[in-house]
């Protein structure tokens, strides 16, 4: 009977050494106002908030590594125990990840210049008459994918938000995909002009929210901690704070 509780004790022990050895990775990109990461300074905004006090949460201290968004993601399809931000939860995505808590919805919009008269777009399918920039592997492009308009000859992949604005006021396409606080913060940190812009389709918020994941091959009890310090959080703290 020694033996056996003996034996259960040394299990438990490893059990509770590994859980606790466990380490993870934390990657993002740069997407203001979520995450805005600027040269020589801790990366901040109101999504990075929300990962940190989740983090406290589960007494976990990793750095969070800001990389272009193909990257970012490419890490946590490949790797296990990587946490990455922020990310749209869409169909193809789905089983791709385990999905720790909800962030925000996404009010994304189809811009072109003024000048441009030309474009007219009622429906998302009228967007393949034209050239468009997006970011390789966001959810602006899985979003193209999913609707058979990756098969446009005019569409462009791009490392960064940033250069698709750019690409947009050169007038080497005619489209790009972003939010109002996208749009805004890399106007005003440039000469462009946002009076230039109009929009020309707004999509439903509802087909983008942004998330907190997991990679698909994370423990589950890591999994699990970090689904309930999300909700801990959610309910008790002022996420925006």
């Amino acid at each position: 009977m020694r033996n056996k509780l003996f034996v259960l004790s040394i299990t438990l022990f490893s059990f509770n050494v590994t859980t606790n050895a466990e380490s993870i990775r934390v990657v993002t990109e740069h997407f203001p106002p979520f995450q805005i990461s600027e040269q020589n300074r801790p990366v901040k905004g109101v999504a990075v908030r929300l990962v940190k006090k989740i983090m406290a949460e589960v007494n976990f201290n990793a750095p969070i590594e800001v990389y272009p968004w193909a990257r970012a993601y490419k890490v946590a399809l490949e790797q296990p125990n990587v946490l990455i931000f922020s990310i749209a939860r869409t169909k193809d995505r789905e089983k791709l990840f385990h999905w720790i808590g909800s962030i925000s919805p996404l009010k994304g919009h189809i811009w072109t210049l003024k000048e441009h008269s030309h474009v007219k777009i009622d429906t998302i399918d009228d967007a393949n008459q034209y050239s468009i920039a997006v970011t390789r592997e966001d959810s602006t492009h899985h979003y193209l994918k999913q609707n058979n308009l990756d098969k446009n000859l005019d569409l462009y992949l791009t490392t960064t938000n940033k250069q698709n604005i750019e690409m947009l006021f050169s007038k080497r396409i005619d489209l790009i995909i972003a939010t109002d606080a996208m749009i805004k913060t890399h106007v005003e940190s440039s000469d462009l002009q946002y009076e230039l812009l109009k929009k020309v389709f707004t999509f439903n918020p509802n087909e983008f929210q942004l998330y907190i994941a997991m990679s698909k091959s994370t423990s589950p009890l890591l999994v699990q901690r970090f689904k309930a310090a999300f909700e801990k959080i959610q309910n008790h703290v002022d996420i925006n704070k």
